[in-house]
């Protein structure tokens, strides 16, 4: 549909209730996808028409619905994904490391042994 349709399209669809709108626009989008549809606008005022008169049976308008949905789902996914996959901050050096494990109430046994292991990976660069 041309970007200059579509304060028409808003103005036709405007004669239906809100929860109604969705479900024609689907239908519509399900029927130019077939290829099908060469006037778009005569036949929105149909399927309107069909609504207004209680004929207007959903016949595309629910796979249209379900993929919308379906992509959506798949991009929060994909987001929740992005976000656990992401580090929860900047990763502390050795020596930072270091300075918490010697301010840090460890088993002094322990504490040495980490010390021990620290030192040797600031060796080893």
């Amino acid at each position: 549909m041309a970007p200059e349709q579509i304060p028409g399209v808003e103005r036709i669809l405007g004669v239906l209730e809100a929860d109604k709108r969705q479900i024609i626009v689907d239908e519509l989008a399900g029927a130019i996808q077939t290829g099908k549809i060469q006037r778009k606008i005569p036949y929105l005022k149909c399927l309107i028409k069909k609504q207004m008169e209680g004929e207007f049976i959903p016949e595309r308008s629910i796979l249209v619905a379900k993929k919308r949905h379906d992509a959506l789902i798949a991009k929060e996914r994909l987001k929740r994904q992005k976000e656990r996959e992401r580090p929860a901050g900047p990763v502390p050096t050795v020596e930072e490391s270091m300075l918490k494990i010697e301010s840090s109430e460890l088993d002094p046994a322990l504490k040495a042994i980490m010390m021990r292991m620290g030192k040797g990976m600031i060796a080893k660069k």
